[in-house]
């Protein structure tokens, strides 16, 4: 990426010094051979260059930037004769920037078609009324899918809410229940002791009984 930036600025660096229509056309045939630089609208805002759109001779050369900026190679196959003959590597490039320009259109019944990665091209000043439409509405899309998507994270924590505080009284229950069944078992075996250990038992509790009133009567 960095190459490529510094190749589109050495470029605009050396068109911005140019006056001399020869010296321009051999950069312009550089830049649309690059293998580098895929935007050209820079080129076009150049004060020099624009002065080659009004002149017959050098007119085609401000109309290839055009075509690579903005058109197609069907552009330059129909319109030829408004553009310098181009060489092998210039009918590449233009194929391979009409290919991007295309790419995003392409859904044969909604089979699409998946793009890793795209150069970006220049846009005209008509298309950027569009752009901002297609990003205005992506953006409302954007908060009506968020919008509902907080919706569905509100019920899901009310959800997680009340089955936490259901889960809470379950367990209070279960161990209401354990405290109440351990009493019960406690006072079944009481019940079930032996004649002879409640014997003993009652004999102590007359000793008790006896050892308190001979304490009694001593005081």
């Amino acid at each position: 990426m960095t190459e490529k930036i510094n190749s589109l600025d050495y470029y605009l660096n050396q068109a911005k010094l140019i006056n001399d229509y020869g010296i321009a056309v051999e950069l312009i045939q550089k830049v649309i051979e690059s293998s580098t630089v895929h935007s050209f609208s820079e080129f076009l805002e150049i004060p020099f260059f624009q002065t080659m759109k009004n002149d017959e001779n050098y007119s085609q050369y401000y109309n290839v930037l055009e075509l690579f900026s903005f058109g197609t190679f069907s552009d330059y196959t129909t319109k030829n004769f408004n553009y310098p003959e181009l060489n092998k590597s210039a009918l590449v490039k233009l194929k391979h920037l009409t290919i991007i320009s295309i790419a995003s259109k392409l859904d044969q019944l909604n089979n699409q078609l998946e793009i890793e990665f795209a150069i970006g091209r220049d846009v005209t000043d008509s298309q950027v009324d569009e752009i901002l439409s297609v990003l205005d509405s992506w953006c409302k899309n954007c908060d009506i899918a968020l919008k509902t998507i907080e919706t569905q994270i509100t019920q899901a924590n009310a959800h997680k809410q009340k089955q936490q505080e259901k889960q809470a009284f379950i367990d209070l229950e279960v161990l209401n229940l354990k405290k109440s069944l351990k009493i019960q078992s406690q006072e079944v075996e009481s019940m079930n002791l032996p004649k002879e250990t409640k014997k003993s038992l009652k004999m102590k509790g007359a000793r008790l009984s006896s050892g308190k009133s001979n304490s009694s009567v001593n005081k």
